[in-house]
């Protein structure tokens, strides 16, 4: 469907365009914020999902409307000379906003980024990954918080700027991915993450049926790696590139499910400092028990990674096969006082349950280069792996490529299956272990009947010995939803908790009941909060009187995903992830500079333009006078979740209306200049800039972070100004002059002398 929208200012045409692809949904479980637990499911109320009757897809919203990207000539232009642009990929949290200055006296664009605390050393670091990376490693480096914050930071900012160029995208994938409260609590060597990165390349040289592919180019920071297989099927053998998702995710990051990436002393199962520590990569690969083979020697010669054989655990299997054949060689299927999470514990002990043996299994296929993940079903106390075949996750527990073994064979009919992610997101996977399954949609509503977004939906069900134990946990998207599939004939309980309240207030609520879930069904679950959602409406700003139009802004933009912010908590750490739940929405303003900084201060304001944007489009902007604007993509009209946004934007003029005598050589920037004199008796003159009129403070400090005097604290306009410290009364000392001007902050150190 389409719709055009004109917005008219006086006689300007305003028109914009987006796509009408529907918003992605989250699709499956997204994430967990305690470990299965017992518990005694009495529920307080019971609430039966409604049925659905129709197959309309329950998560899709209304189509977007796609708007025309009219010609420049629409506007009566000759000819657009353009004159500055801005490109940037950027991650904005919930309650902020990125926008872009238009100062068209000055003819200049300025960016006015998202809150981030790092520092340039920090900033250094994320310049040297790669482009399509680094907001995710922003956003994780922003979340190490506590009193040693910027420390923890600037050390794992040091772990990217000493790895050499070849496995930069792995260490700033790790660093990225991994938990920041991982990474702030300072237990891990994040050395540990250069070693495993450099093991990945030491095995590429002897595995015959895998090679390393990188591409693009690194000193551009387009670049990135992933891995080429050779795979069997029937007498032909292909070669079969993966994604890169898959490749980081599953082969380089060194988390299986619930255990610390740790050196640890195989005698003790202690983390131990090499070379007594060890990492697992490396030690399954190259430092055999006696009496027991190698993984590497087992894996010497073989020519392909798998041979889509089933329930086939030898060499005429692949690396699969045998990789599958040393697991079983090594293991032994009992458990004796200890339930070690380390695999080179594990190894050491050599045996060991479900739970080490997916384990094991999980770090022996990764150190074998195949992409392998950690499957579990909680109600039923059972851990099995997924490896990566070309095309699809395909089960593997000892059996290869038999997921239906456990309800035709073992009788066993799962609520939900989840697979594990390396930061401990977990996604739904019972629709590969049940023949007969539903549909469940879950919606959480605020008090005003808004949905919320970050809500973490839990699911549970009857646990196998006795009681009830947690199931399932989803994030609901901007649309306040999130589903999951469950598996027949079993009770499924619910809770939804977010920043805005709990449903319901305690305990969990009954949701689908046995007797209504024959399979094949779609459930439909609505949760309400006593909260309410943030939201932002700015009034409607009056028609420009005969506009210019000499000046318009062009901008190509696309929502890459929509995050949820999740955390999971195990018997010996917890860990918290950022995860995309679909794409989601982003509102668009355009506000002149008076009503922008109204705006920033959280005061009523008016905007020309309005607009909520879906996934990508296009925004054709005339600028009705020639002034300062703002374009401000905001998300401030959200309870928790963030919005990855890709932008490319250029600002014009007309050619035929401006002329080239009426633009200045140069513009006003926002500076603070150093004092002079410095040091000073008494006296001091301070110099700054601003580019437009501005709410403005000039605070100084001392070298103990106290307050010491306010210069200036008001609006003051643009241009260059300067005024006087008069220090009489002060003492001798050092003291830092900070000024603040929207999202400008710059500071000068300042020596007080008598």
């Amino acid at each position: 469907m389409k719709k055009v929208i004109t917005l008219l200012l006086t006689s300007s045409l305003v028109t914009f365009s987006y796509s009408a692809d529907q918003c992605q949904t989250a699709d499956g479980v997204r994430g967990m914020t305690s470990a299965p637990q017992l518990f005694e499911a009495v529920p307080v109320s019971k609430q039966l999902a409604t049925i659905k009757d129709d197959t309309a897809d329950l998560l899709s919203p209304a189509a977007s409307e796609e708007l025309k990207h009219d010609d420049p000539q629409t506007f009566g232009a000759d000819e657009w000379v353009q004159f500055a642009e801005a490109s940037r990929r950027t991650s904005i949290p919930n309650g902020d906003h990125y926008a872009l200055q238009l100062n068209l006296p000055g003819r200049r664009m300025y960016e006015e980024l998202p809150e981030n605390s790092l520092n340039d050393h920090c900033m250094g670091a994320v310049e040297r990954a790669p482009d399509w990376l680094r907001a995710d490693l922003i956003n994780n480096l922003n979340r190490i918080g506590g009193e040693w914050a910027e420390f923890f930071q600037e050390f794992a900012a040091d772990v990217i700027l000493d790895a050499d160029d070849h496995i930069v995208d792995e260490v700033a994938f790790t660093i990225a991915h991994t938990a920041s409260n991982l990474l702030e609590d300072g237990v891990m060597d994040l050395n540990l993450f250069i070693d495993n990165s450099e093991t990945i390349y030491e095995s590429d040289e002897y595995l015959d049926y895998v090679r390393i592919v990188e591409h693009g180019d690194f000193e551009e920071g387009d670049y990135w790696t992933t891995l080429e297989y050779k795979i069997k099927d029937g007498d032909d053998t292909t070669d079969v590139e993966i994604d890169r998702e898959i490749y980081y995710w599953y082969v380089v990051m060194p988390r299986l499910s619930d255990e610390m990436p740790l050196y640890i002393n195989p005698a003790n199962g202690r983390q131990d400092d090499p070379p007594n520590g060890v990492f697992w990569r490396d030690f399954l690969l190259n430092h055999p028990d006696d009496e027991y083979e190698s993984l590497r020697d087992r894996l010497e010669g073989v020519g392909v990674m798998w041979s889509n054989l089933r329930n086939n655990q030898t060499a005429e299997n692949g690396a699969l096969g045998l990789v599958s054949s040393w697991v079983g060689s090594i293991m032994e299927f009992d458990s004796g006082n200890e339930r070690p999470i380390q695999p080179v514990r594990i190894y050491a002990l050599h045996m060991g349950r479900c739970g080490e043996h997916s384990d094991m299994r999980a770090a022996a296929g990764r150190a074998a280069l195949i992409p392998t993940l950690c499957t579990t079903a909680f109600c039923d106390d059972h851990t099995w792996n997924e490896f990566w075949g070309g095309d699809r996750w395909v089960h593997w527990d000892g059996a290869i490529d038999n997921p239906l073994m456990y309800e035709n064979g073992w009788g066993k009919v799962f609520p939900v299956v989840v697979n594990w992610r390396s930061d401990s997101y977990l996604w739904g996977a019972t629709e590969k272990y049940s023949e007969d399954i539903s549909d469940l949609t879950v919606t959480v509503l605020d008090r005003d009947d808004q949905p919320v977004d970050g809500a973490e939906v839990r699911l549970a069900s009857e646990y196998l010995y006795g009681g009830n134990s947690w199931c399932a946990w989803g994030y609901t998207n901007c649309d306040g939803q999130v589903s999951f599939k469950v598996g027949n004939n079993r009770n499924i309980y619910g809770r939804a908790e977010s920043r805005c309240g709990r449903y319901p207030d305690g305990g969990v609520m009954e949701i689908v009941g046995r007797e209504d879930n024959e399979g094949g069904q779609e459930f439909e679950w609505t949760a309400l909060m006593w909260g309410a959602v943030p939201s932002i409406s700015p009034g409607e700003a009056d028609a420009v009187d005969n506009p210019t139009d000499h000046f318009r802004l062009n901008v190509d933009y696309e929502l890459v995903k929509e995050s949820a912010v999740g955390s999971i908590n195990w018997r010996t750490n917890r860990a918290e992830f950022i995860s995309g739940v679909g794409t989601g929405e982003i509102d668009f303003m355009i506000c002149d500079a008076r009503n922008y900084r109204l705006y920033i201060e959280g005061e009523d304001f008016e905007a020309y333009i309005n607009e909520t944007l879906h996934q990508s489009g296009e925004l054709g902007l005339p600028l009705p006078t020639d002034g300062v604007w703002y374009a401000i993509f905001s998300n401030d009209n959200c309870l928790s979740n963030y919005i990855e946004l890709d932008i490319n934007a250029t600002l014009s003029y007309d050619d035929a209306e401006v002329s080239i005598s009426e633009q200045p050589a140069a513009s006003v920037e926002y500076r603070l200049l150093q004092n002079y004199p410095n040091p000073f008796n008494a006296q001091t003159r301070l110099t700054y800039s601003l580019p437009v009129s501005s709410q403005l403070s000039l605070n100084v400090y001392s070298s103990s972070g106290q307050l010491v005097t306010t210069l200036f604290d008001g609006v003051q306009t643009a241009g260059n100004h300067s005024l006087l410290w008069n220090a009489e009364d002060v003492s001798a000392g050092i003291y830092f002059v900070r000024m603040e001007s929207n999202r400008f902050s710059d500071t000068r150190k300042v020596v007080l002398v008598k």
